[in-house]
């Protein structure tokens, strides 16, 4: 069956599923209702936000508005041909002062494009990086500006995982520490964090999970489900949330 008639077939099934519940066709700037957080769509069906991202009323999104150096030099790519990684929806997830970003299987171009000329997005404690760590992903300008201090990769041994992409966030300003769902094969020797923070280690021995419990005032830890492996990250100093180079 091609791939066009596969994915229509997979609609029909969900569309049957979606009519006996609730659901929102999500758009840049909505609100996802989840009681105790605050979810805000960043992208949509190919769509962004165009405007700073505000936060909460008890707490702003840090560094959201500021210039980014990072975009003078910045070089943008032939757009993934993958109709649904440009489409994906992308959220920035905050509860109390903790901030995650999501872009799901976002593509480079519109990274680029949340951040530059200006960071739309501000600053982070954790990203969940784009489309499994694949090089159709993965832009400087905004691996570097969001100063997230905890990345975490879901890729597989063989899938994402690009020893460009992870050598990226590994140099990343602000980064504390760099968690993977598996061990690139990719990756080999250098371009893999150290064995405490593999979750699985090759794909027959797979299953394992990474755990984040976060805390209102900014402070989360990661525990690594294979080895139980544990890393505490305390809330973020007031006075570094905004800064860039």
């Amino acid at each position: 069956m091609p791939r066009s008639l596969r994915a229509a077939f997979r609609f029909v099934i969900y569309m049957a599923v979606r009519d006996k519940g609730r659901a929102m066709v999500a758009k840049p700037g909505d609100k996802i209702p989840v009681p105790g957080l605050d979810v805000e769509v960043v992208s949509s069906a190919g769509e962004l936000i165009k405007v700073p991202m505000q936060g909460t009323p008890r707490q702003a999104a840090p560094g959201a508005g500021l210039p980014n150096p990072l975009c003078r030099d910045a070089k943008l790519k032939e757009q993934d041909p993958t109709p649904e990684n440009f489409e994906s929806v992308g959220v920035v997830v905050q509860y109390g002062s903790f901030r995650l970003l999501d872009l799901g299987d976002l593509t480079w171009n519109q990274e680029h494009a949340l951040v530059c000329p200006n960071n739309l997005l501000g600053n982070f404690d954790v990203f969940h990086t784009t489309r499994h760590g694949d090089p159709h992903s993965g832009a400087p300008q905004l691996v570097h500006a969001i100063r997230a201090r905890v990345a975490v990769m879901n890729n597989g041994e063989r899938k994402g995982g690009d020893p460009t992409y992870w050598q990226t966030v590994h140099e990343a300003p602000g980064l504390v520490d760099f968690w993977q769902l598996h061990r690139s094969a990719a990756g080999g020797t250098d371009h893999n964090s150290p064995e405490q923070f593999l979750a699985n280690i090759n794909e027959t021995d797979h299953g394992h999970n990474l755990k984040m419990s976060v805390r209102a005032d900014g402070s989360f830890g990661m525990i690594n489900g294979r080895n139980g492996f544990m890393r505490e990250y305390p809330a973020r100093a007031k006075s570094a949330v905004s800064s860039s180079r």
